[in-house]
């Protein structure tokens, strides 16, 4: 579990998860931001603490890529990886022009009703995200749910 109550957080640094998707910085760097900077307020919900930064950034498929691998490779947990993906979505500076990264991206951040984020998981989003395989459509039937508990809420707290 990351964060804790009652412990003033630090914040995610939007231009960090830049570097990161970048190439210029590590993924363990995420790794330790993300930590502090996810407050656990109750059983459901978590706080994630984030700086803005200025401008805008394009996600691409190979950025997502990259987080599988580091994933994978054990540089950043599973658990940031849901965080770092509800940070991008939560973003008005960070942005996609393919349809595939935001579905990856929300499928990663709610990974409880979507895909467990483990490894074989992340082996097959990897191969959705290279073109390997096409990534699943649901039809209309498939689509329906049906009414259920919350299981999980994160809220973006600016900086």
């Amino acid at each position: 579990m990351l964060g804790s109550p009652n412990v003033r957080a630090e914040a995610l640094r939007e231009d960090s998860v830049a570097a990161v998707l970048s190439g210029h910085v590590s993924p363990a760097v995420l790794e330790e931001q993300v930590h502090r900077a996810t407050e656990r307020v109750n059983d459901i919900r978590e706080e994630i603490h984030v700086q803005d930064m200025p401008g805008s950034f394009v996600v691409s498929r190979q950025m997502l890529t990259t987080l599988c691998e580091a994933v994978i490779g054990g540089q950043l947990s599973a658990e940031s990886l849901r965080i770092v993906a509800f940070t991008l979505i939560a973003s008005s500076s960070f942005e996609w022009d393919e349809n595939l990264v935001g579905e990856v991206l929300h499928d990663w951040s709610a990974p409880e009703i979507n895909l467990p984020l483990n490894k074989a998981n992340l082996l097959l989003f990897k191969s959705w995200l290279v073109g390997e395989a096409p990534y699943p459509t649901l039809s209309q039937s498939e689509m329906k749910t049906k009414p259920g508990r919350v299981v999980s809420e994160l809220t973006k707290i600016c900086r």
